[in-house]
């Protein structure tokens, strides 16, 4: 409940924002017009996305990855209002179209984030920081039976999973965009429970998002 409380806040938090902030940046009758370009523009992309770094291990010593596999690639759609030329409040949407293998090969994932991140430009260059909240719900399944796996010095059983779970999770963003003309490079840290220092995940997304056109 505590979850979905915070989901639908996000979403509430897009609504009201937006009208506020186009209110606040409208001039004032007989004033100078600040921004003559598109305040409202839209993006077409694609990401890759590393979860949980510092955290898996891909060989047998079980040394940690310090960057594991980029699990899923999903196609992105992004809608800018910009305040001026040099700041702009996104709203990101990340989705797979179709599932992928999960880190261990037994299961498929399904992944949906919704980002809302403020981005700024750094001086007159054309690199932008940025930071905000994310939204990002996990679907996984599997087909059952049972896998043997490395268990310290030997193997042991494990039961794989026959049904499906969604997880659903609140995260922040910080990272920093590069502009060239109308594509933007993105990247991305993605973290969960940041203040918690057990549960703290750290993730990596890379992505490129085209811009389509704006008014």
């Amino acid at each position: 409940m505590v979850k979905l409380i915070l989901s639908l806040s996000l979403f509430a938090l897009l609504i009201f924002t937006v009208p506020l902030a186009q209110a606040l940046v409208i001039t004032k009758p007989g004033s100078p017009v600040k921004y003559k370009g598109d305040r409202h523009q839209f993006f077409l992309g694609v990401d890759a996305y590393a979860r949980s770094l510092f955290k898996t291990t891909s060989n047998d010593s079980g040394t940690k990855d310090l960057l594991p596999k980029f699990q899923y690639s999903p196609v992105t759609f992004a809608y800018d209002f910009h305040f001026d030329p040099d700041a702009a409040l996104t709203a990101q949407l990340d989705y797979t179209l179709f599932p992928t293998r999960g880190a261990d090969g037994s299961t498929e994932e399904t992944h949906l984030l919704f980002r809302l991140p403020y981005y700024r430009r750094i001086g007159h260059s054309d690199f932008l920081w940025k930071v905000g909240l994310v939204y990002h719900q996990m679907r996984i399944s599997g087909q059952g039976g049972t896998a043997t796996l490395k268990n310290g010095s030997g193997t042991a059983t494990f039961g794989l999973p026959n049904e499906s779970h969604t997880i659903d999770t609140i995260a922040h963003e910080i990272g920093f965009n590069y502009e060239l003309n109308r594509v933007i490079f993105e990247n991305s840290f993605i973290i969960e429970a940041p203040l918690n220092s057990y549960h703290r995940t750290f993730s990596f997304m890379l992505g490129v998002l085209f811009n389509i056109g704006g008014f």
